[in-house]
């Protein structure tokens, strides 16, 4: 699966190598039509790929594609894969992305900017400059802008890392969207 426009969409690999792919797909099979999906295709940058007989997840860069006959051909260059993402998306429950960019989120009335780790459907994963006072289940209200999301969570874990800075792991409470959620489910 990979997913683009909004969309998990099923494709074909017909070559793969250890830095990339190239996949084949059909968008009538979508219900989408083909010249639509191609331009979605031709101007992502990054997509997010889930081959399921491989076990493996994570996101790739459209490097090349074509269509031909209503057909989609796109190459993929490898950005960041997990490896037995089976495992992974069973203790998970739901595929993380990686993304880094900035937030904000309010505990008690004091607000905090922090940087995303990753996110998911479920949650998000944010470090915060320094050591903070900061406990598992608190509740939070959030914003993050590069998923145009915002809300609160709950406080799942707290970590320190090596440079002193607080890791929160946060589960959606109450979750507003002003667009597309631009994450993929990949759990089948």
């Amino acid at each position: 699966m990979v997913y683009i426009a909004g969309k998990e969409r099923e494709f074909i690999v017909r070559n793969l190598s250890i830095t990339g792919l190239l996949g084949e797909m059909e968008p009538e099979s979508d219900g989408d039509d083909a010249t639509e999906v191609f331009k979605a295709v031709r101007s992502a940058s990054a997509v997010d790929i889930y081959l399921r007989e491989m076990h493996l997840a994570g996101e790739a860069s459209v490097v090349r594609s074509d269509l031909v006959d209503s057909q989609i051909y796109f190459a993929l260059e490898f950005k960041s894969i997990l490896y037995d993402v089976d495992n992974y998306l069973y203790k998970r429950k739901a595929y993380r992305k990686n993304m880094k960019a900035p937030g904000t989120i309010e505990f008690s009335g004091k607000s905090y900017y922090f940087s995303s780790e990753n996110v998911s459907i479920e949650g998000l994963m944010i470090r915060i400059p320094g050591k903070q006072p900061l406990k598992k289940g608190e509740i939070g209200k959030f914003d993050f802008a590069a998923l145009d999301i915002r809300g609160e969570a709950r406080v799942i874990w707290v970590e320190l890392d090596g440079e002193g800075d607080t890791h929160l792991g946060l589960h959606y409470e109450h979750l507003q969207k002003s667009g597309s959620d631009g994450l993929p489910v990949f759990v089948h």
